[in-house]
Parts: structure tokens; C-alpha cells; sequence
């Protein structure tokens, strides 16, 4: 299994595959298979697999057992089997016992072939004499003639059988005779697993049931056995158990006898299973949990649940761990009573909370191009006591970086336009400050859009302030999270002369050491009402007197020229400095930076979206005055990656409209003055689907399955 994998408390030695039936294998693995063969020893155990011999009719299901002939601790192994297509349909369930059940693992069930890598840490699989390792239900075809038989055979040489001190069995496997015939068998039973109260009614179907049928069940009080139909029966519990494993025996008048072992289903509910995948899980239940994945697009993460519980189960996750918006990327799933559902991670590390403590199991694989390479294997998450109160994000922040939106009125004239709202994270709830209602105010416009929206019928002349907040809702499952809010302040100047107003908010230029003098920026000037006269001055806090405004004074509509002589810069850095226009009602002030030496290269942007949201990201700023033009680039995934021009700074969503679960990469290339800067870009999509672009798999090579954890 790849090095990310998580192991909790003492580490289990690696599982290391010997050779197997591999073609064309050579260089370092050939070399490495050779090796792995002198591992035999003349003191190697022996470990005996036996195949139960079961009869079933044709349109009914089969449970064929593999267990060993004496008991011996099993902490590791792999098998396979390949049933008779002229028999049977395709493999159903598949389930490991351990006594102490800790049986973790994989199973890959495809048409009529199953194999299967499982771990048992304490050593509890093969250890009870009367519990099967393996047990696999399979349907018998409709229309196979009564008497025929076929062989069931089992394959244990694909990866080492190992026991609790590390040394490797040798093991034999004998087949059995499967015979078509008999009328009663047994398809399923619900509960089939987790710790079922007494009193509750079990419900057994299969065929060939009559009301001579009785029910037995190891360790099991059963009461109130019913007959319903020739395929259903009922049975009350009499005591409080863990079903899992337990022996079901039905027997009628004739003689007939039908036997199962309880395993919830490992057949997903939630959709089409990646890769064919029927997981193995623990009993260890969990409630609260950590998902640590590895940013890497080789590799596949996805979480198993299995509710073992009788009521439905709802699944949260979240990711903390990404800045501001995508912090809040989080997703709810359901999973009805006794189903196993699977979650596609992506490649970010997430936290998940449930309802009701479930059983987990995280599978992992790697792949190469489009192909599934040989590293397969399963790891638990990491259970968490609980979450930090108040930890989660967004942080509260200024929307505008703490510069307050400044919006100037001259009364008599035309009321403020409305202004579009951005909010920080897409479905936030927008509130206004008390005091700030009798003139501000937020609608919803086209698209479910906000704008702030102003009512200056009723204002003196003089300045308004009030704040705009931004509230995260979280879901039930993060209730003990207190979302911060972003703000925003709001500053409505309202005046009978008319404002001043300028056509760029900033100026940055970007100079090369030593660089030639860079081109002037020209500033639109202009009033809200009639034609007033303005002054401009320049001023510098670092560096000389390198800032320049022509000309010093004007009237509405003016423009002024800004300019720097980089001369007198003597080191490499930020200079600051300001543009300050006054009128007669207000002065707007210009900030100006200028970046001597290499240019300020923003940091990596990120995007965490659920598959297949239609609706795009909230944007990112890109927030440098001198931007002239914008690119995007994404290296798979086709169009997903936009960006805009608005103002000198470049707006940047991402969309995972038509994305599958996994991360994708992309850029953003700025260009400024002194040339173009290229900017990553990462976007994660949480998937609750399937999983597509993955070709047929390669045979694995057993991973390193490593399991040791406690649960809640």
C-alpha cells in the first residue's frame, strides 16, 4: 500500500507478495519475486483450506463456506475462486470472519470470479474451529438440471498466508461438489449484522420453506418462528447478540437442511462499485474521524461505510483544512440500515462526522496513465475525541482586504446604483448591522444573486457607516462548530456638492532591477453632478520623492497621469506611496506600490467542489492593478478554469459541472508590465458517484494492509 496509509497504535509488519501469476515480469520486481522465494523454510507451517460441499435448487442461492480443517491464528492472506459459469451467476456477497473481529480487506467480484485480500492483526481468522475464513453467496442459475454437479475449488497461492509472529504458511487447498437439487436454501437475512436488540423480528428469505421448517441459531434464543411464504420465514430474537457471523440452520420434515453465516451485505447500495470493489470491514465502529490522503493524482481514496445499525446513518464530511471558502466544502450522505455506501475522498484530507457510530474502511489504489498499477490496500481513519468549538472556517475577514466600500451621494441627484454582492462562500446568509437598515440593504436579484441596494429618500447630508456580515450555515452533523463571519463595512458619504470619483481604485507597477523608466498610468477623473475642480498631489513613504501626478489641478471630467522615476531605487522591494485628488466634498486617495527586483508572485490558489455542481466556485481575486491580460490553462478536466478581468484584478471560479471525484490542475497567467506570472491552481471535487476514466485493472499485487485501531 502506498507510504500515506495511517496505522494506529503498533504497526503490523507489511504483507509482502511472493510470486504470482504474473507474465513478462522483469527487472527490479523479477528480481524481487526471486528473493521472495527463498522465504520458505523447512519449519514452514501448514495451513489446511477446505470448500464446503453445499446443494442448492436452480433459481436459488448458495453460500459456499472455505474454512480450515484444524484451527490455526491467520494474520494475513489472499485467495480466489472462479465458479462454473454453466452453474452459476454472479458472485454476490463476501465476508471474512475473525473471532475478535478485526477481519479488514478487499474483495474484487467480477462475473464469476472473486478474489480476496484480507488482515487480521490479533490473528482471529482461522482461530474457532466451528467459523468459516471465507464465506461467498452465489446465485445458481434458472433452468440448470436437478443432479448436476460441478467442483468449487479455491486458490490460496496468490500472497502470503502469514501467522501472529510473521511466518508464512504453506497451504493447501482441498475442493468440494456442488450439487444441484433439494428444495430449501437460503438467500438472506435482515438483520444480518450489528448488535440487534432482543425482540427484534429476523426476516430469513429463500426457497423452499413450508411450515414443518424450523430456524436454529448458534449462541441465539429464537422465538415466534413463522412461516410466511415458500420463500420467506420470520424469527424473533430472544436475547441481545452481534449477529455478524452467527450460524443460521434451517431443517424441514424431509430432511433437508439449509446452513448460512450472517455477513451484511458488501455489495454497495449507492451505485456501481470502483473497480468492482466488495470491501471487508472490522466491527470497530466509529463516530467522529479523520481522512489523511495524499495530494497526488495516482492515487484513488475511497471510503467504505457499512451501517450495521437498524435506523438510517447520515455521513458529513468536511475539510477544515483548505483555506476560507473551500473550508466549508462539505457534503452529507445517507445510508439506510444494514447498507454499505462508498465515498469518493478526492485527494484532500477531510473529517467526517456521523449520526450514529458506523463501521469505516478507507481503500486505496494507484494508478499509472489510465491504468490501475499493482498497490492496492486498506487502512481505518483516524478516530477523534472531538472537534475544537469555533475551529472551523472561514476566519472572519474583510471582503475588500480592509479597505470599507465607500459610496458617495450628492444630494438631489439619482439614488446609488445597486452594487452586486459577492459573498466569501456561495450560500452564505447576508445580514445587515441594525443601525445601518434605515439606509442599507440586501436583495436578491437575478440568479439568487445579492447586491447591496441603498435608500437615501430620508438622509441628511453627512457619513454613514454600517456593516454587511456574511454567516457560513453549517450542517446538523457540525452543530458544535461556530462558523466565524466575514464582514464588510459600508460607508455611504452623502453631500450637497457633488463627489469626486476616480477610474482606478490602485496603482502597482512591477520594475525589473535596474530596469528602464515603465510607462505612466492614466486616471480618469470625474464628478457626480456638474463639472467641479479638483488638486492632486503626490507623496511616497519610502524610497525619495520616485511618484509623480500631472497635472496638479483640473476640472471634472480630467485625467491625470501618474509616473515613477525608479532611478533613485537602490535595493530590491515594495515602495510605497499615494495619490491623493481632492474636491470640494471629498479626496479620494489612490494608493500606489511599486515591486523593485522580482515580481510578487501570488501563492497557489485552491478549490474544494462537489461533482457535478452546476453552480461555480466563488471567485478568487488575483488582486494586482497593472494586470493587462489573463489566461487560463487546465491540464485535464477539459474547460473548467475561468478567469476575467475586472478593474485590473483578475477573477478566478473553477466549476466541476462535468468532473468525476479527483484533483485537477490548472493555470492562471497574469501579464503586468514587467511580463507574465503564472499561478497554479488545484481544484479538489468531493464525489458521491462514480468513478469514471479508469480502465480495466491489472492483477494486484496484495498490499500492505495495515490495521490497528480502536473506534468509538
Amino acid at each position: 500500500m502506498p507510504t500515506h496509509a495511517v496505522s494506529i497504535g503498533n504497526p503490523v509488519r507489511p504483507v509482502v507478495p511472493p510470486q504470482r501469476r504474473y507474465r513478462g515480469v522483469t527487472g527490479r520486481t523479477a528480481v524481487l519475486l526471486a528473493a521472495l522465494s527463498s522465504w520458505t523454510s523447512a519449519a514452514t507451517p501448514a495451513l489446511s483450506l477446505v470448500v464446503s460441499s453445499e446443494t442448492a435448487p436452480a433459481g436459488a442461492w448458495a453460500q459456499i463456506k472455505v474454512s480450515l480443517i484444524a484451527p490455526q491464528q491467520i494474520t494475513a492472506g489472499y485467495l480466489s475462486m472462479d465458479f462454473d459459469p454453466a452453474v452459476f451467476g454472479s458472485v454476490g456477497n463476501v465476508a471474512v470472519f475473525s473471532a475478535t473481529g478485526d477481519a479488514a480487506g478487499f474483495a474484487h467480484a467480477t462475473g464469476t470470479h472473486v478474489d480476496v485480500t484480507f488482515t487480521s492483526p490479533s490473528g482471529g481468522v482461522g482461530q474457532l474451529p466451528a467459523l468459516p475464513v471465507l464465506v461467498v453467496s452465489v446465485p445458481v442459475l434458472s433452468g440448470v438440471s436437478t443432479g448436476k454437479t460441478t467442483t468449487v475449488t479455491v486458490d490460496p497461492t496468490g500472497a502470503p498466508w502469514n501467522n501472529p509472529a510473521g511466518v508464512q504458511y504453506s497451504v493447501t487447498a482441498a475442493p468440494a461438489t456442488f450439487q444441484v437439487g433439494g428444495t430449501i436454501s437460503i438467500q438472506s437475512v435482515s438483520p444480518a449484522g450489528g448488535t440487534i436488540p432482543a425482540g427484534t423480528v429476523l426476516t430469513i428469505q429463500g426457497t423452499g420453506f413450508d411450515s414443518t421448517t424450523t430456524a436454529t441459531m448458534d449462541g441465539v434464543g429464537l422465538s415466534s418462528v413463522e412461516y410466511i411464504s415458500s420463500q420467506q420465514m420470520t424469527a424473533t430474537l430472544d436475547n441481545t447478540r452481534e449477529l455478524t457471523a452467527t450460524h443460521l440452520r434451517l431443517a424441514n420434515s424431509a430432511g433437508e437442511r439449509a446452513d448460512h453465516f450472517l455477513a451484511l451485505p458488501s455489495t454497495p447500495g449507492n451505485g456501481a462499485s470502483p473497480w468492482s470493489i466488495a470491501p471487508i470491514l472490522p466491527l470497530t465502529t466509529f463516530s467522529l474521524v479523520q481522512w489523511q490522503n495524499p495530494m497526488s493524482d495516482r492515487i484513488n481514496e475511497i471510503a467504505w461505510l457499512l451501517n450495521q445499525t437498524s435506523a438510517p446513518v447520515t455521513a458529513t464530511f468536511f475539510s477544515p483544512s483548505f483555506g476560507f471558502c473551500s473550508a466549508l466544502g462539505f457534503q452529507t450522505i445517507t445510508i439506510p440500515p444494514g447498507e454499505v455506501n462508498w465515498f469518493s475522498l478526492g485527494h484532500s484530507n477531510l473529517e467526517m462526522s456521523v449520526s450514529a457510530p458506523i463501521r469505516l474502511l478507507e481503500y486505496t489504489n494507484t494508478f499509472e496513465g489510465t491504468f490501475l498499477a499493482n498497490e492496492e490496500g486498506v487502512a481505518p481513519p483516524i478516530p477523534v475525541a472531538s472537534l475544537p468549538p469555533g475551529s472551523i472556517l472561514p476566519t472572519a475577514q474583510n471582503w475588500q482586504q480592509g479597505t470599507p466600500l465607500t459610496v458617495n451621494w450628492q444630494a438631489g441627484t439619482n439614488p446609488p446604483a445597486d452594487i452586486p454582492l459577492t459573498p466569501p462562500c456561495t450560500g452564505d446568509t447576508i445580514s445587515v448591522s441594525a443601525a445601518a437598515q434605515l439606509w442599507l440593504s440586501v436583495q436578491q436579484g437575478a440568479n439568487h444573486t445579492p447586491s447591496l441596494s441603498f435608500d437615501v429618500s430620508s438622509l441628511a447630508p453627512g457619513a454613514y457607516t454600517g456593516t454587511v456580515t456574511a454567516t457560513h450555515v453549517l450542517p446538523g452533523a457540525l452543530a458544535n462548530l461556530s462558523a466565524q463571519v466575514a464582514s464588510l463595512q459600508v460607508v455611504l458619504n452623502v453631500g450637497a456638492s457633488p463627489f469626486l470619483a476616480a477610474s482606478l481604485p490602485g496603482i502597482q507597477w512591477n520594475v525589473p532591477a535596474g530596469g528602464s523608466t515603465p510607462s505612466p498610468q492614466v486616471v480618469q477623473v470625474q464628478s457626480s453632478g456638474v463639472a467641479i475642480q479638483f488638486r492632486a498631489t503626490a507623496s511616497t513613504t519610502s524610497g525619495g520623492n520616485w511618484l509623480s501626478v500631472t497635472p496638479a489641478q483640473g476640472t471634472t471630467p480630467g485625467s491625470l497621469t501618474v509616473g515613477i522615476d525608479p532611478t533613485g531605487f537602490t535595493a530590491n522591494g515594495a515602495y510605497q506611496g499615494q495619490v491623493a485628488i481632492q474636491g470640494p466634498a471629498n479626496t479620494v486617495t489612490l494608493p500606489v506600490t511599486v515591486y523593485v527586483g522580482a515580481p510578487a508572485v501570488p501563492s497557489p490558489m485552491s478549490f474544494v467542489l462537489e461533482a457535478g455542481s452546476a453552480a461555480p466556485s466563488s471567485p478568487q481575486f488575483l488582486s494586482m492593478s497593472t494586470i493587462s491580460a489573463v489566461s487560463v490553462q487546465t491540464q485535464s478536466g477539459g474547460n473548467w478554469l475561468t478567469a476575467t478581468l475586472d478593474s485590473g484584478d483578475a477573477d478566478i471560479t473553477a466549476s466541476a459541472a462535468s468532473l468525476a471525484a479527483g484533483a485537477y490542475h490548472g493555470t492562471v497567467t497574469i501579464t503586468i508590465p514587467s511580463g507574465a506570472i503564472s499561478v497554479p491552481v488545484t481544484l479538489t471535487v468531493l464525489g458521491s458517484g462514480r468513478v469514471t476514466g479508469i480502465a480495466p485493472r491489472h492483477p494486484p499485487t496484495p498490499p500492505d494492509v495495515r490495521f490497528s485501531a480502536s473506534g468509538g
